[in-house]
């Protein structure tokens, strides 16, 4: 086939336009999420631990599956009492997020059982005292980091379990995270911090459907005039 037959390979004008600040995504329902949560930590085999403290991080955190798997386990610690996870973001920017009760737990789970942790003090202050050598969040079977494509399949069969009709990937997650949050009531802004970013049209992607409308102004003018 010649480039005749295709406009949108020679002239970029005639390329689909995307918008920036919309987004496809779909992602889970609230039933859905806890019933994928439920589903992971309900896991068996050598991983299972493994498994629910992914399902929690992606979920409730909302980082990116590149950061999940970079992450390693001396960027956990304390920041003025939270429990944090540091780690670069997109962009090579700095970044953290808090790890709330239901993560930590699943979280601490995993690490107290991995045999290439036996010793450690875990967590530390970040760049505190005890701190060593740099080691993988997420490790495979073997001790080696865990890669995307091992997350992805991990959650398409978590998925398929729980019989989420949902086509899911780490982004899915990311997507709920924002959306979840938002309707539980938190700000635009609190929520462009957890995810990294740095242009708040982005994190507005994520606030649609019926929560933001009943979130509509002109309900609350309408008590203010009545």
């Amino acid at each position: 086939m010649s480039d005749r037959a295709n406009p949108a390979a020679i002239d970029p004008k005639c390329k689909p336009r995307v918008n920036p600040h919309r987004t496809t995504t779909s992602g889970l329902s609230r039933e859905q999420a806890m019933a994928l949560q439920g589903t992971a930590d309900a896991d068996t085999g050598p991983q299972a631990a493994r498994t629910a403290a992914i399902v929690g991080l992606l979920l409730y955190t909302g980082i990116r599956v590149s950061e999940l798997v970079g992450a390693d386990v001396d960027q956990l610690g304390h920041d003025g009492g939270h429990r944090v996870l540091r780690f670069t973001a997109k962009g090579d920017d700095p970044h953290l997020v808090v790890l709330p009760p239901p993560v930590t737990r699943r979280l601490d789970a995993y690490l107290a059982g991995r045999a290439d942790l036996a010793g450690d003090r875990l967590p530390v202050p970040v760049g505190g005292a005890g701190a060593r050598e740099r080691r993988p969040l997420v490790v495979t079977d073997s001790g080696r980091r865990l890669d995307r494509g091992a997350v992805w399949r991990l959650l398409r069969r978590l998925a398929k379990t729980a019989e989420i009709p949902v086509v899911i990937s780490p982004h899915v997650l990311r997507h709920t995270c924002a959306t979840l949050a938002r309707d539980a009531g938190a700000r635009l802004e609190d929520i462009q911090d957890q995810l990294g970013h740095a242009d708040a049209r982005t994190t507005r992607r994520y606030d649609h459907g019926g929560a933001r409308l009943d979130r509509a102004p002109a309900y609350t003018l309408a008590g203010y005039l009545s």
